[in-house]
């Protein structure tokens, strides 16, 4: 995507992160995926200091993407 390193995002069903003990399939906390997820869900807020220089980088990134022709055209400079 071309934004800054160290983002991510995670694709996961919801029945699959709700059948998860809370902090018994993490291995860190920062990495704790259903911790996150009801955070967001139950505040809107992040569980630690949101990483907005990433998240701005993330959606300059998508919006140069989409300038550029999608992923097709992205892929052809490449």
């Amino acid at each position: 995507m071309e934004g800054v390193p160290g983002f991510s995002f995670a694709l996961c069903k919801r029945e699959a992160l709700l059948e998860q003990v809370p902090g018994e399939q993490a291995r860190s906390l920062a990495l704790d995926l259903r911790a996150q997820w009801e955070g967001l869900e139950n505040n809107g807020q992040f569980r630690f200091t949101p990483p907005t220089h990433a998240l701005r980088a993330f959606t300059q990134a998508m919006a140069e993407r989409q300038a550029e022709g999608g992923p097709r055209a992205r892929l052809s400079r490449y």
